[in-house]
């Protein structure tokens, strides 16, 4: 019996050092992916914009033709390539301007050794309040209407995104206040590319389906 419940014993002990060992490797790993980040900014930011176009519009299309019910249809590969192209645009001249230079100088997250809620609070503000309507969206439309779509000039795509912006605007508060309020408040500034394109898998789903329901039902109005 005592030999038993010693072989059980030392089972379990080998079953946690096992544990404990792949849990060393896994912080080992993410220790060096951190330090890479930290030495390798501009490689980290066209990897993580990479991702984020790619796996967002994969995403795009897929319920883009489910929703068409025209499931068997192929890809776009050239919308995919430009969307991709599109998403590292604008990590390099919006992402990294506002969340890794001028976020960090003008809303630091930590003052005095405390956390900064009201720097946090005023960067997720100015963000979204300011960035995305007067930066974000207009390049997304002109983008949209004029290089991937080819249906309407610049003057032509800003004028649609005017005509849609009390439509898009909730849509990307509910989503991007609360994940830039926590980018600000908890996620290192060299990590910050990162998560937001992690987050932005998503958002280049949802942007896009809102987009086409937008233009959908503009379509069919009389």
């Amino acid at each position: 019996m005592c030999i038993r419940e010693g072989l059980h014993s030392c089972t379990a002990m080998v079953g946690l050092v096992r544990v404990l060992a792949a849990l060393s490797a896994s912080c080992g790993a993410a220790n060096r992916l951190d330090a890479w980040a930290r030495a390798h900014p501009l490689q980290t930011t066209a990897a993580a914009a990479t991702l984020r176009g790619a796996v967002g519009d994969l995403a795009a299309q897929k319920l883009e033709l489910a929703r068409s019910g025209d499931g068997d249809a192929s890809l776009d590969r050239r919308r995919l390539v430009l969307y991709t192209s599109f998403t590292n645009l604008v990590a390099l001249i919006y992402d990294r301007p506002i969340y890794t230079g001028l976020f960090p100088r003008w809303f630091p997250s930590v003052v005095d050794g405390r956390r900064a809620w009201g720097n946090v609070a005023r960067a997720a503000l100015v963000d979204n309040l300011v960035c995305s309507p007067l930066l974000y969206f207009p390049l997304f439309y002109v983008f949209k209407d004029v290089v991937v779509e080819r249906s309407r000039g610049l003057g032509g795509a800003l004028r649609h995104y005017a005509r849609e912006l009390p439509a898009q605007l909730p849509v990307c508060w509910s989503f991007w206040i609360p994940l830039t309020a926590t980018s600000q408040a908890f996620v290192p500034v060299h990590l910050r590319i990162p998560y937001i394109s992690l987050a932005a898998c998503a958002w280049v789903g949802i942007l896009s389906t809102a987009t086409a329901n937008l233009d959908r039902a503009a379509s069919n109005r009389p």
